[in-house]
């Protein structure tokens, strides 16, 4: 059974599609730079902006839905105790399932406001029309085996509500996720969750969000609160929400009781998997973008060092001096890349179409201007690479930067992100340098293509200059005014 399919066992796929079109994906498209330089708090804090936070889309709740039942697996019997298979498998992997799927869906509101609110959001939209007939199917279709759990509860007469609506109530239990609005006390204790959970469904968001922010004694800009937009419709579901709601947190059934323990714990894993969710060099932006910082150390051991030598030998014997030269490290490169990189041709081009060839590359996003055409260009040298050839395999260390002169490579990510085509004379491979870290994804060329290939020592030493927020800012500024 591939990852879809695990998933699809738990949680309908209808129900995953809907979700993950109608909140997740609004999350990617909003966090392109396409999308955000509308934003009038990009361009007043781009480096804080939540465009450039880590994913928070389809791929992330994907990875939290995944993660929720690796997390299950590790701590049953362990950091929690044991249960029969009737509760662990038939109803606590759904009900994870379920919940990780809502726990985000309130980040596709990209203001302060909605960042804010989204545990919060989720509560209350599974209360909503929009969530009626999602609910319905998970019912009918009775995923993760939650409803005939509740069912049987109800025909015993453990259940004081009509099971449908402890459903809804265990969906908007997503919102403990959050450890700063759940703390973990009043995730422990049934009488504080179930005020918390009444507080968090029955009151307005706007509301809520003043409450909090006073707490933390913040004053609210009026700019950061949205129109003011009415609570769920919980009259269709109780008939006195204070008394009726949530009531089976408290119960004093012992099957019931064995319920709240099912879900809390469950609700521990998803604070867990969401901790633990995709990070490092796999995972990117909302929007796409590679996440990293600068490698701490320098290149190799000691990239200084054969200049050193060098310089020695040239006060012993200036001739054989004049004879010698240094040549970039590849002593970590992986034997298919290092191969290529020896096979492959020296780079003869004159001074200007070096220049030309930093100015397709400046199109690409890539900053030049700074690049010695002359120095930048040493060791640095043109390969081709035929149909259905790798470029790059994910798990090699990174030790070249490629810049293709054509179309034709394909980039095939790890983390579950979709395969793109790479456009002539982007960078490839140069987050890796840049961070130290080994390769991230797969790069085949569909078809033939020839690219510059830039050892590591050359490119950091050469043409790693990247922009100022400053300049970032420009750069967009004026690529949104044409």
């Amino acid at each position: 059974m591939n990852e879809d399919h695990l998933l699809n066992y738990y949680l309908s796929e209808k129900v995953r599609a809907w979700l993950e079109q109608r909140y997740y994906a609004q999350v990617n498209a909003q966090a392109t730079f396409d999308h955000a330089i509308h934003d009038p708090d990009f361009w007043r804090g781009p480096a804080k902006h939540v465009a450039l936070f880590s994913d928070h889309g389809v791929v992330h709740v994907r990875d939290v839905a995944h993660q929720i039942l690796q997390v299950l697996d590790a701590i049953h019997g362990v950091l929690i105790p044991d249960r029969a298979r009737h509760r662990l498998d038939f109803f606590m992997r759904g009900y994870g399932v379920m919940a990780a799927y809502l726990h985000d869906i309130g980040m596709a509101d990209f203001s302060a406001f909605g960042r804010a609110m989204h545990p919060e959001f989720a509560a209350q939209a599974v209360f909503t029309p929009e969530f009626d007939k999602p609910v319905e199917t998970i019912w009918a279709e009775n995923c993760g085996n939650v409803a005939w759990r509740l069912m049987t509860l109800s025909r015993v007469g453990a259940l004081e509500q009509a099971p449908e609506i402890v459903l809804r109530e265990l969906l908007a239990l997503s919102a403990c996720h959050s450890k700063s609005k759940v703390p973990v006390a009043v995730l422990n204790g049934p009488v504080a969750l179930r005020a918390l959970m009444q507080a968090s469904v029955g009151t307005h968001l706007r509301r809520l969000y003043e409450q909090q922010q006073a707490v933390k004694g913040k004053a609210i800009d009026p700019s950061d609160l949205p129109a003011d937009q009415p609570p769920p419709p919980l009259h269709c579901y109780y008939a006195d929400f204070e008394r009726e709601s949530f009531r089976w947190l408290i119960s004093d059934r012992a099957e019931v009781r064995e319920l709240v323990q099912d879900a809390v714990d469950t609700l521990r894993a998803l604070r867990c998997a969401d901790a633990l969710r995709q990070r490092g060099t796999v995972q990117k932006t909302s929007g796409g973008y590679e996440v990293f910082v600068n490698q701490m150390e320098s290149v190799d051991d000691n990239p200084g060092f054969a200049d050193l030598v060098l310089e020695q030998l040239r006060q012993m014997d200036v001739a054989v001096a004049a004879r010698t030269r240094t040549v970039p490290s590849l002593q970590h490169a992986s034997d298919l890349e290092r191969n290529r990189y020896l096979e492959a041709a020296e780079l003869d081009w004159d001074l200007s179409r070096r220049q030309a060839a930093l100015d397709r590359i400046a199109l690409s996003g890539h900053k030049t201007e700074t690049i010695d055409p002359a120095e930048g260009f040493r060791h640095v040298k043109l390969a081709t690479l035929r149909t259905g050839e790798t470029l790059i395999e994910a798990g090699a260390p990174a030790s070249f930067v490629y810049f293709p002169l054509g179309d034709g490579l394909r980039i095939i990510p790890l983390g579950g992100y979709q395969s793109f085509s790479v456009r002539a004379w982007m960078p490839l491979g140069n987050t890796g340098v840049i961070r130290g870290a080994i390769r991230n994804a797969n790069i085949v060329a569909d078809r033939e293509v020839s690219l510059l290939i830039i050892p590591k020592e050359i490119y950091l030493r050469h043409w790693h200059n990247p922009y100022t927020v400053a300049e970032l800012k420009q750069l967009l500024s004026a690529g949104h005014a044409l």
